[in-house]
């Protein structure tokens, strides 16, 4: 699928691009390997910085049109391809622990911060990214000002929560771990027939199985999530379909309850899949309005 004519395929109105300017250039990070940026640029200095980071699978490309109303706003919004996804380097869909993806939004933000030293921060993460997302946060980043989560993975699937599953998959993670497992449904990821249509035609886009290396680090990572909750003092929204069969809408309100920041919110969506931002139209346009409000609410 050609760069411009995604870029130019717009779920908004056709005008919302006119003073947004685009960069993108690749970074190193510390462990030597090349992430692929993006920058959507406001006309004139930036009021705020925000920073999006996506999910399992997909790319930084599926948030372009995030990017366009954050930078009409006044905001910089930026990011890049999480280590092996899309553009940028490492193994195909390959995670050695999450951990390694937040030294990496740290080392990008404060890249971002020292260029505009005079602006706050602010993190937006959908699924694996709101893992990331909430992780980053609590690194306490010195200008981060507030966090969106989008369906964030918080919580364990009931298929996976037994012990003896989760023991099985760290063994097996350790002996095959480029085997695939668990192919993500797309219909459980958008109820739109024709944004599906352009995630099966987009080769940045993963649709095989989980692989079992990756699957462990997200399960170390996540089985450890809960007990973090309470120190989650920042102010943050929750954006959440009702029907996600992907990331457990539980796991956000069990954040929602445990987290003594006094700013908080949590937003379900009516029937709205797992990626709000390209679900049904009526959904990614809310979902997408709702972000860019709460961000503009808090500069």
């Amino acid at each position: 699928m050609a760069e411009d004519h995604f870029e130019n395929a717009a779920q908004f109105e056709p005008s919302a691009a006119e003073q947004v300017s685009f960069q993108k250039q690749q970074l190193t990070n510390q462990r030597n390997e090349t992430l692929f940026c993006r920058y959507w640029k406001p006309k004139g200095s930036p009021r705020a910085a925000v920073m999006l980071m996506h999910g399992y699978a997909e790319h930084l490309r599926w948030y372009h049109e995030v990017g366009v109303q954050l930078a009409n706003e006044g905001f910089i919004a930026f990011g890049h391809d999480h280590i092996g996804h899309g553009r940028s380097g490492g193994d195909r869909v390959i995670l050695d622990n999450v951990e390694d993806m937040v030294d990496d939004i740290i080392k990008h933000a404060d890249i971002v911060c020292d260029h505009y030293p005079d602006i706050p921060l602010f993190f937006v993460g959908h699924s694996m990214g709101g893992l990331v997302a909430f992780l980053s946060a609590l690194r306490r980043p010195p200008r981060l000002k507030g966090v969106v989560l989008n369906g964030p993975f918080l919580q364990l699937g009931k298929d996976v929560r037994s012990p003896v599953r989760r023991f099985a998959a760290r063994i097996l993670g350790r002996l095959l771990p480029t085997v695939q497992v668990g192919k993500l449904e797309m219909d459980h990821v958008t109820g739109d027939k024709e944004m599906i249509k352009v995630i099966i035609d987009d080769p940045l886009w993963w649709t095989g199985g989980i692989k079992l290396k990756t699957g462990c680090a997200l399960l170390n990572s996540v089985e450890k999530v809960h007990e973090k909750f309470p120190m989650f003092d920042v102010p943050f929204l929750i954006i959440h379909g009702s029907t996600d069969k992907i990331c457990s809408v539980e796991g956000s309100q069990d954040l929602l309850k445990q987290s003594p920041s006094k700013d908080k919110q949590i937003k379900l969506y009516d029937g709205a899949q797992h990626h709000l931002y390209i679900d049904s139209k009526p959904v990614r346009e809310a979902a997408v309005r709702d972000t860019v409000q709460w961000v503009r609410e808090r500069v």
